[in-house]
């Protein structure tokens, strides 16, 4: 398999676990309080879950602690990691041997609350100055679609049909496999769990790399919207917290005003976890940074190749070499050997453009694509053979299709109309990158057999970005349906959520009546 830095670089990972003191590290060259650097990036690892149960957080932050040395004069790391024990934020830099340890929380915190993400970036802002910042969010994601824990409280009603407990998505979860022959199969929203893990609630995970374990358990419920924390004596292991409940997780709306809040000028945001590429949690973020980078598929687990990304991606003053650092190593062009071939799909914009999208949208939308036909009824369009970066299926818990936002538009208006839009979305869109195909998971053949489950990209109709269509399948699904096991959709109605988001109303679906 690949990506071994995690047996190579053991003392380095002991550090960053605790075992060993870093603060004591000599410091050369040695920088004045207050100095101001070129720029910070803080990786976010909101890692108590399944992610940092599997080994996923240890293994990154051990590439992180290896590309330390390239970085330059004026060019830092801040290290949140939130895994199973108290909170530790690092910093690495020229001139140090290993990570140093800023501050270690005596006590748990929920990384998946607005506020210590706020606060973290405060932190940055005030006690490490720079010419400019930027801020990877290193987690579990499902894009714009609310939480499973939000839909659930905004009803008031957590027994209802809304709310898929932690054992009926266990039952969906043990039809879909058993075991998994494969680790490279792995997305990071469709877990397996190793042998080799523990499986005691908030017990912490072996030093087992992911692509060494090769006997894999049923996957955990995984459905949410950037981060998840299981919280203090949950089950990082299931990705449930205390009694069964669902997990803590931010949504869309709360990340943009956590930034926010924080008041820090943000270069980038490299959002390292799933099916972030999305118009809408774009939009939202709009007033986030100056560019936004993430893929719009289940990325593989494996991720960022940190030691790489430190090295080429982050610091680079091109804001395309923060993307064509990710794509090549899954294209086995990165300083370690890559052999998975899982594939990958990812798009940078320029949030500042995003406006000019929603306009163009906004003047196309109420002509071509109404919502009531002339008879009165629903005109959902026919997305039938657009590009979709997802299945949609009780598998996946009823997620939307992420249909790619060109490709749907190409089908959905008239020509002319899609070209006014998509030259807008062109001129916003400063990176794309795809393979011919991805993985995205398994799919169960016959009495335990599985296979890869591959989706082929159009490559000369992509554009890396997602958009929500609405469906009437996301309304049938939102209650129960026979047979038992379909439950009902943790998300809720997508087509009543979608009312939510600000694009919903600045790209025209409102004034067209959906």
């Amino acid at each position: 398999m690949t990506k071994q830095i995690i047996f190579r670089f053991f003392p380095i990972v002991a550090i960053l676990l605790g075992v060993f003191s870093c603060g004591d590290e000599p410091e050369t060259p040695s920088y004045p309080p207050g100095s101001t650097f070129k720029r910070t990036v803080m990786v976010y690892m909101a890692a108590q879950n399944t992610l940092g149960a599997s080994g996923f957080a240890r293994q990154d932050s051990a590439e992180m602690a290896n590309g330390m040395r390239y970085l330059h004069a004026g060019e830092r790391v801040l290290m949140f990691l939130d895994d199973n024990k108290p909170p530790r934020l690092y910093e690495l830099r020229k001139g140090l041997s290993a990570p140093r340890l800023v501050k270690e929380w005596k006590e748990d915190v929920n990384s998946a609350d607005p506020k210590t993400l706020t606060e973290l970036l405060t932190t940055m802002r005030t006690d490490f100055t720079s010419e400019s910042y930027g801020l990877v969010l290193w987690s579990h994601a499902t894009g714009w679609i609310p939480s499973p824990k939000s839909v659930a409280e905004e009803k008031n009603n957590v027994a209802t049909t809304h709310n898929i407990t932690a054992g009926a998505a266990e039952d969906l979860a043990s039809r879909a496999a058993s075991s998994v022959p494969n680790a490279s199969l792995l997305t990071r929203n469709d877990l397996w769990q190793p042998e080799s893990t523990t499986t005691a609630d908030n017990a912490p995970a072996s030093t087992t790399s992911k692509e060494n374990s090769t006997s894999r358990k049923k996957p955990a419920f995984s459905a949410k919207s950037y981060g998840m924390d299981v919280g203090k004596n949950g089950n990082w292991n299931a990705d449930v917290a205390v009694l069964g409940a669902h997990p803590d997780e931010i949504n869309i709306d709360d990340l943009g005003k956590a930034i926010a809040a924080a008041n820090i000028p943000l270069r980038f945001i490299h959002m390292d976890c799933c099916l972030m590429s999305d118009i809408q949690s774009f939009y939202a973020l709009r007033h986030s940074a100056d560019y936004i980078a993430a893929s719009p598929i289940e990325i593989s687990a494996i991720g960022g190749f940190y030691t790489d990304m430190l090295h080429w991606g982050y610091f680079s003053e091109e804001i395309k070499d923060l993307g064509i650092t990710y794509a090549n190593y899954y294209l086995g062009k990165g300083s370690e050997p890559y052999t998975d071939n899982f594939g990958l799909v990812f798009a940078i914009v320029r949030s500042d453009k995003l406006q000019a999208v929603a306009e163009a949208m906004a003047a196309e939308l109420p002509q071509h694509l109404p919502a009531l036909k002339a008879d009165g009824s629903k005109n959902f369009p026919n997305m039938t053979e657009t590009q979709t970066y997802a299945r949609y299926s009780a598998r996946k818990f009823w997620r939307p299709h992420y249909y790619d936002m060109n490709d749907a538009l190409r089908r959905a208006l008239p020509t002319e109309s899609w070209q006014r839009v998509k030259r807008a979305l062109d001129a916003a869109t400063v990176y794309k990158f795809t393979t011919p195909r991805f993985m995205t998971g398994l799919t169960v053949l016959y009495q335990g057999q599985y296979a890869a489950d591959v989706i082929a990209v159009d490559e000369a109709n992509f554009c890396g970005i997602s958009m929500f269509v609405p469906q009437e399948t996301y309304t049938e699904h939102a209650v129960s349906n026979p047979p038992s096991w379909y439950r009902a959709c943790p998300h809720g109605d997508f087509n009543e959520e979608f009312r939510k988001t600000e694009w919903y109303t600045a790209a025209g679906w409102k004034a067209a009546g959906w």
